[in-house]
């Protein structure tokens, strides 16, 4: 599991502020146009693909190229909205593992809506977790999706307790009725509903909890690197501060939640608890 959060460093600020003085055109042509991993950012925004890339990112994978282009390549991985994106699923991993050991059960159940590669949970329940055994089961509607997931498992030594469905919410509400989760984690899909469907689902899970339980999920934060991921690279998202978060969280039922802001303010993570009768 990852430990340590990223920061900016003074070169890292200049080159962001570099990026937000040339026009859209030129930003394009550095990033994308002549860069072959911002081509695949700007192809699979919006996806676990683009996420993948963006956790997983070392230098090495630009070695081969020009000059020019490795340059660029680790900029584009280090713009603040990338370091803040490795930093939300440090936190959710750090705030899950929290939460398993809390629930003080020997055996709990997680279920992850819109799970992508499920990264955060895998890797959290690889790790010591006080004994606790942990079913999950992992909600999406790209095949692909839960395809690179079973991959990250079996890497991970991961095996048994582990199901992917593929479907959205119909498919985790009716797994959910059949198996009740002690943990829903669902993160990075609330950048993409509208305030009415963000209540609307988040009232679906606080039903399906169980008592006690935790709901973890994030929204990003309006930044000064919004333009560049929309006009950039075609990365659109509904921004929200905690004071919308926390709005959406009371309406959908949960009226006991913390919110927390990884260190660079690009994205709030909210862990809410259902509570107990």
């Amino acid at each position: 599991m990852r430990e340590s959060m990223e920061t900016v460093s003074l070169f890292q600020k200049f080159a962001c502020f570099f990026v937000f003085l040339i026009s859209n055109r030129l930003g394009r042509i550095l990033f994308v146009d002549t860069n072959t991993l911002g081509r695949r950012i700007k192809k699979y925004a919006t996806t676990y693909r683009a996420l993948e890339d963006i956790y997983t990112y070392s230098r090495t994978e630009s070695r081969g190229k020009g000059l020019f282009e490795r340059i660029f390549t680790d900029i584009l991985f280090h713009f603040v909205n990338a370091k803040g994106v490795r930093n939300r699923l440090r936190v959710i991993e750090r705030e899950l593992q929290k939460v398993i050991i809390s629930l003080h059960k020997k055996r709990v159940h997680i279920m992850s809506l819109g799970s992508g590669s499920a990264r955060a949970i895998l890797e959290t329940i690889s790790v010591k977790t006080n004994g606790v055994v942990c079913d999950v089961t992992m909600v999406d509607k790209s095949r692909a999706a839960l395809m690179y997931s079973q991959k990250i498992a079996a890497a991970l030594g991961l095996d048994g307790n582990l199901v992917w469905v593929k479907g959205l919410l119909e498919e985790f509400i009716k797994n959910g009725k059949d198996h009740p989760p002690d943990i829903v984690e669902m993160a990075g899909i609330m950048d993409y509903f509208s305030e009415d469907t963000a209540v609307e689902v988040l009232k679906q899970i606080h039903r399906l909890l169980l008592p006690g339980g935790a709901l973890i999920t994030c929204n990003i934060c309006v930044n000064p690197e919004r333009q560049f991921l929309e006009k950039v690279l075609g990365w659109y998202m509904v921004y929200r501060d905690a004071g919308q978060l926390a709005r959406i969280m009371k309406q959908a039922g949960f009226q006991e939640f913390k919110i927390i802001q990884e260190p660079l303010s690009i994205h709030n993570i909210v862990i809410g608890h259902k509570a107990n009768p």
